[in-house]
């Protein structure tokens, strides 16, 4: 996701990733290492790591307010990666309030499911992309596999699982 908006022209790319989900750390470290690749400092004020279910890293409403800080500064971001924790109306209305504009002020990247997708009636759902990942087919599989162990017939398996990031054409200069 970081690379393929740095191939669009993006150099202040943020990340608001939650970190009580186990992949978070991998996708954190896929973040730092496209933009050191593409010879970009990874700006510390760019990050804000959600936590929903601890009390380590921000709280709801605590990322809507370090989202509206970070949209708000000086050195702003020019792109979004969003994987949750802040609700799609939650993070358009913050954008209406601050008065950005997606694509052309801010380009944004929301980690969705992949079964329900961004849901029905969400304003502007046209204009950010999506990278769409399998939870719900996760979440039946890794039941699937508590059921073998539990039954005793557990064994070591591989399952893959398809991402797909759709990313849109906008028209309009970085």
């Amino acid at each position: 996701m970081t690379s393929q908006l740095i191939a669009k022209g993006h150099r202040r790319i943020a990340y608001a990733p939650v970190m009580d989900f186990n992949l978070s750390h991998y996708y954190l470290r896929g973040y730092h290492q496209a933009l050191e690749l593409a010879g970009i400092s990874p700006d510390v004020n760019f990050i804000l790591e959600i936590n929903n279910t601890s009390s380590s890293g921000a709280t709801r409403d605590e990322a809507i307010s370090g989202l509206k800080d970070m949209l708000t500064a000086r050195n702003r971001p020019d792109a979004l990666i969003l994987t949750g924790g802040i609700q799609y109306f939650d993070f358009f209305d913050l954008l209406d309030e601050l008065g950005i504009s997606t694509p052309d002020d801010l380009e944004a990247v929301i980690m969705i499911d992949s079964q329900n997708g961004i849901p029905p009636g969400v304003p502007r759902k046209d204009q950010v992309h999506e990278l769409a990942q399998p939870f719900m087919a996760l979440g039946r599989e890794a039941v699937k596999a508590l059921i073998k162990v539990a039954d005793g017939r557990a064994g070591r398996q591989c399952i893959e699982f398809p991402f797909e990031f759709k990313l849109k054409n906008f028209n309009h200069q970085s």
